[in-house]
């Protein structure tokens, strides 16, 4: 069987991927999710780019994936240029490190089906199992307002997204934070029990300790109220960049 995204004319769910020079991980993630729509043809998977210099522009289009362009390397703008061009009847935003089993669709449609309007997922961490990471997935299991990152994946209802107003373009870091934050005052917000097989890439390049320094400080300006200018600038300076 060709290994290309087949066209769906009526998709249940719009998988949404910005990107940004994944080539290393991107055709894995999108040849995992052929093989999973193979099985369910009943999604779409957007890839927006955000101005890639390697090949993943190259990967998307070649195993068919709906490929958008993006003006900005922002994954904020980038999920919302990518919903503007999704025909599902509920979205999922994805990171392209993050890996979904293959009864994921299933499990976003009956959740939603259930009452779940908007949610994500727990998430498992790949080699290696660092025991920091495994209580770092614990953690991020527990259903708490302002501990929602993107590495959980985030679905919700197409008129829910629209309603809202989508991700804010401010923000370049903590994004999914900020909306789902939004999203809990109106609407019911599961995490679900299934989860995503994350990449440790970043702890590897950056450091377990020096990595969750970052996020930690990053959560908890977040959480005291500051704004997104002052936690991108807290984030580069802390990552040295």
């Amino acid at each position: 069987m060709e290994q290309k995204f087949s066209r769906i004319e009526n998709p249940s769910v719009s998988v949404i991927i910005p990107v940004l020079n994944e080539e290393s991980i991107l055709e894995r993630l999108l040849l995992s999710l052929i093989s999973i729509q193979q099985a369910s043809p009943n999604f779409e998977v957007i890839v927006v780019d955000g101005g890639s210099s390697d090949r993943s522009v190259e990967i998307a289009s070649d195993l068919g994936a709906i490929l958008v362009r993006s003006p900005v390397p922002s994954r904020s703008i980038q999920c919302n240029l990518g919903a503007s061009f999704a025909n599902g009847s509920i979205f999922f935003f994805l990171h392209a490190d993050c890996l979904p089993r293959k009864e994921f669709i299933s499990n976003i449609m009956n959740a939603v089906q259930n009452g779940s309007l908007t949610g994500c997922f727990r998430i498992k961490y790949d080699e290696p199992q660092h025991w920091w990471l495994k209580i770092n997935a614990y953690y991020k299991a527990l259903n708490w307002g302002f501990l929602r990152f993107g590495d959980q994946g985030l679905f919700l209802k197409k008129q829910i997204y629209f309603r809202t107003g989508g991700y804010s373009d401010e923000w370049k870091v903590m994004e999914d934070a900020e909306y789902v934050r939004r999203l809990r005052k109106k609407y019911s917000f599961s995490v679900l029990p299934d989860f995503l097989i994350v990449s440790s890439r970043k702890f590897q390049k950056h450091g377990l300790l020096k990595l969750q320094f970052v996020y930690f400080i990053c959560t908890l300006l977040f959480a005291f109220g500051f704004g997104p200018t002052r936690i991108e600038r807290a984030y580069q300076f802390l990552l040295g960049r």
